[in-house]
């Protein structure tokens, strides 16, 4: 398997056991290259136990967790988020970036502290580059409050805007993201 992991605070973001793509991206710039500049993610809802109950697995049994929060008793909460919030702690961060405004501000302080993580020179210029030509086309995501949500990982503090945002794009139903994320920012590790 391979974890994904926030390139500057190392938190764990997503792993390739959830629907991970390349992303092409359409850019202003006439001299955009093809390459990918942002990959994405699918995000479930699903319920999840909270304390309490007898786990179905403790006596042999594998009901699915949302099965396991139909079946028990009252003295067991179950609660309802994206899978990749319940498996990974990554965070909503919707009351901080309330607005595509919010985003840009704290993007351009964020990608102040990239570069800097990124061991290889080519890379590092590489990602200077792109985001001059393709971060106006990442933000351009949100496209609306009431179907995007922004999430980072759990080490997320807007001072330092060390994080890597991730745009997360709601379904119509409601019970799907697709997570956007600049895909230079993140690094993979074989687990």
């Amino acid at each position: 398997m391979i974890v994904f992991r926030d390139l500057v605070t190392g938190d764990e973001l997503f792993s390739d056991a959830y629907p991970v793509k390349n992303f092409k991206m359409d850019c202003e710039s006439d001299d955009c290259d093809d390459e990918t500049f942002v990959v994405s993610c699918e995000a479930k809802m699903e319920k999840v136990m909270v304390g309490g109950g007898i786990s179905a697995d403790l006596i042999g049994g594998n009901p699915s967790q949302e099965e396991q929060c139909d079946d028990l008793d009252d003295s067991a909460q179950c609660k309802q988020d994206l899978n990749l919030v319940n498996n990974f702690g990554i965070k909503d961060q919707s009351d901080f970036f309330t607005s595509k405004k919010a985003l840009a501000s704290y993007v351009k302080k964020w990608i102040k502290n990239v570069p800097a993580k990124i061991e290889d020179e080519n890379k590092r210029e590489k990602f200077k580059k792109d985001c001059g030509k393709k971060l106006k086309a990442f933000i351009d995501l949100w496209q609306s409050e009431s179907d995007v949500s922004i999430y980072t990982g759990e080490s997320f503090d807007p001072g330092e805007a060390a994080s890597t945002p991730m745009i997360g794009v709601w379904s119509a139903d409601g019970m799907s993201v697709t997570m956007y994320v600049i895909k230079e920012s993140i690094i993979e590790e074989k687990c």
